[in-house]
């Protein structure tokens, strides 16, 4: 209905994804859900993205508002938080540009929203997909020993118990499009952190399941594609990533209250990313070994064993 205000706001920010957009837009349009409507954020393209945007635009005046940027925003976070400043919804889903997903996607996510007024944020089974659409795994392969929580049929769970027990060690919401949420709670915890280049969308995550529950539908609704023009690339990037890492541990013992056993997963798994992201003779490392020990000393200490054990290994 024309004056119908949505339910749900999709927001679909977009760099350079031409060869990826229309599959994209088709799968939101083609939603057995329609009570929504699509904002289209374009940071300053430089491939036909805009042409492509205008097209649909046309076609689907009432569905579909179009804003381009003057000037690149530098962050996709930046871009979230203007798609959300702007939406009408009660309901909020970041669609990224290069992913598409099932019909059924914001149906199953409503249906679980609306009748749980303290889930904060809904999340589904992502299929990994390389740039030819070729399955090569699930983001559900990650909790598939994990016998805490159902992860074969989908759950409702404490949002500080997930937090604590999965998110505070790893991003298991690996991506945003698999994602739905409640405007107000992100409202409430002031947005997308922006001073983040990475890691925002974890951050959004923990903030959000500190004061909501979390669901989780087992069916895998969304296709999240990885190829060689994803965000985590460069060198400089991985150096930004372990760093946000740091500050993620730091809000997170603040935020909630960690088991000693939980710590040490946690910083078993920074200690992992770092040594396999920045080589031992970075001139980075003394910056990095200065940062953990300001969070957390059990940190660079275990980094020093694995270092130690990784060139004994070497050696022998």
């Amino acid at each position: 209905m024309p004056n119908e205000i949505p339910i749900v706001s999709v927001i679909l920010p977009n760099y350079n994804h031409a060869l990826f957009l229309s599959k994209r837009i088709d799968s939101i349009l083609a939603q057995t859900y329609q009570n929504f409507e699509l904002i289209i954020l374009d940071d300053c393209s430089t491939d036909n993205s805009v042409e492509i945007i205008e097209t649909y635009q046309a076609k689907f005046p009432e569905k579909i508002t179009f804003i381009q940027n003057d000037t690149n925003s530098g962050s996709p976070f930046v871009q979230w938080n203007k798609g959300v400043a702007i939406a009408k919804g009660k309901y909020i889903w970041i669609a990224e540009s290069d992913d598409f997903c099932t019909p059924d996607l914001l149906e199953k996510s409503l249906e679980i929203l609306q009748n749980n007024p303290t889930v904060g944020l809904v999340y589904c089974n992502s299929a990994r997909i390389d740039e030819n659409e070729q399955i090569f795994g699930y983001t559900a392969d990650w909790t598939k020993n994990d016998k805490q929580l159902d992860w074969e049929n989908g759950f409702v769970a404490e949002g500080k118990m997930f937090v604590q027990t999965y998110l505070a060690r790893a991003c298991i919401i690996s991506n945003a499009s698999a994602v739905v949420f409640r405007k107000d709670f992100f409202v409430q915890i002031g947005k997308a952190d922006t001073t983040f280049k990475m890691s925002a969308d974890w951050l959004t995550w923990i903030k959000m399941l500190a004061i909501s529950e979390v669901a989780y539908i087992a069916q895998a609704l969304n296709y999240h594609r990885k190829h060689q023009n994803t965000v985590r690339a460069s060198f400089q990037q991985s150096i930004t990533d372990v760093k946000e890492f740091f500050t993620i541990y730091e809000i997170t013992q603040e935020k909630f209250t960690l088991t000693e056993v939980q710590k040490g997963k946690i910083r078993k798994t920074i200690v992992k990313r770092w040594l396999k992201s920045v080589p031992f003779l970075s001139s980075y490392n003394k910056q990095l070994l200065a940062l953990s020990w300001k969070i957390d000393k059990k940190i660079p200490v275990l980094y020093a064993k694995k270092l130690l054990t990784a060139k004994k290994l070497k050696n022998d």
